[in-house]
């Protein structure tokens, strides 16, 4: 899954009914960043915050497309068609890709999508 710009959340979730279990995409992220702009190339990190928290002036002050990134698993597939991903609060825009495919983009609340269909059972 590939996140463009600020998401401001520790975890981002796929929604939880009945039949899949709530999937909190918490843990290592990494985020890419244009280096030409002051920033390092990639960086690991455990948490989602606003680029303010960070203590290095070339995250605290970078201005421009950072892109996230997470891998996770899905031992089964859901039983049902839609599978929301809610991306909390997010600061400016997201484009949401899953397996390289663009979901959607989202800029105002609340910052879900359906990505049900760009699901498959191993490694997303």
């Amino acid at each position: 899954m590939v996140l463009s710009n600020t998401a401001q959340d520790e975890s981002v979730t796929l929604n939880k009914n009945e039949e899949f279990p709530l999937l909190e995409l918490n843990g290592d992220w990494s985020m890419d960043f244009k280096s030409i702009r002051g920033a390092p190339a990639s960086v690991a990190s455990t948490e989602l915050e606003s680029f303010t928290e960070y203590s290095g002036d070339g995250i605290r002050y970078f201005s421009g497309v950072a892109t996230y990134r997470k891998q996770f698993e899905l031992e089964v597939l859901p039983k049902s068609d839609r599978v929301v991903l809610d991306l909390g609060k997010v600061a400016d825009i997201a484009e949401v890709l899953i397996n390289c495919e663009p979901v959607g983009i989202v800029w105002k609340a609340p910052c879900e999508l359906d990505v049900g269909a760009y699901l498959r059972q191993g490694a997303n």
